[in-house]
């Protein structure tokens, strides 16, 4: 598994693993990279669509970027993966059940933070 640019890349290991869990959440585009076929995978769901924008809490420097983000989690839990308007939608923000599938796998090529202030840094 890769994110680059707001998308996973999924092997075929990992689409079985996780296709379960994460297809109600996006689009999944045939890719074949290398030789080896997998998927693309595109987030569609957007925090927004669970609860209203203004209970999403975003620090932002002097240039409007985002320092740090935070949601409501008891809301988003029913969101295995998801985006937001608050960072222009580049990020891709997961629950705690994709993080276990992950683990539970022993799927490999992703980083979880925690700190949502960390990886703005």
């Amino acid at each position: 598994i890769t994110v680059r640019n707001g998308r996973l890349f999924l092997s075929i290991a990992a689409y079985d693993a996780l296709s379960p869990i994460i297809a109600e959440h996006g689009e999944f585009l045939p890719i074949t990279y290398e030789g080896n076929n997998g998927f693309i995978f595109n987030v569609l769901s957007v925090a927004e669509d669970v609860f209203d924008a203004d209970k999403i809490i975003s620090n932002q420097n002097e240039l409007g970027e985002v320092k740090s983000i935070s949601f409501n989690n008891n809301k988003i839990e029913k969101m295995t993966l998801f985006r937001t308007a608050a960072d222009g939608y580049l990020e891709i923000y997961c629950s705690e059940s994709f993080r276990e599938a992950i683990e539970k796998s022993q799927l490999k090529g992703i980083k979880f933070s925690g700190d949502t202030e960390k990886i703005y840094q």
